[in-house]
């Protein structure tokens, strides 16, 4: 009996799922409805946090697993123009006593 070829699209879809899956599962903060790993804003800057045990810098900016980081991904959105509004945003609701 001769096997199915699978798609790229097919292979692209099943991997999509499994991403799904796993960002839902390990992820999704459930108590606050957010990503725990970005609280939603699609991206995760560790370039000052991610250091080894060695004191080597190991942290870059990068997108997101949640749905945002991967739409962000695949629209080939600039982080470090997003980072920058972020923290005038930030900067702007907290001189003005919202967080």
């Amino acid at each position: 009996m001769p096997q199915k070829q699978i798609s790229v699209a097919d292979l692209e879809r099943v991997q999509e799922k499994a991403i799904d899956e796993y960002f839902w599962h390990n992820f999704f903060n459930e108590d606050v409805r957010l990503c725990s790993l970005c609280g939603n804003s699609g991206v995760i800057d560790t370039r000052n946090t991610a250091v080894s045990g060695g004191g080597i810098n190991a942290g870059r900016l990068n997108y997101c697993i949640c749905p945002n980081g991967r739409a962000m991904r695949e629209e080939g959105a600039d982080m470090e123009a997003y980072m920058r509004i972020h923290k005038d945003v930030a900067a702007f609701l907290n001189q003005n006593g919202v967080i």
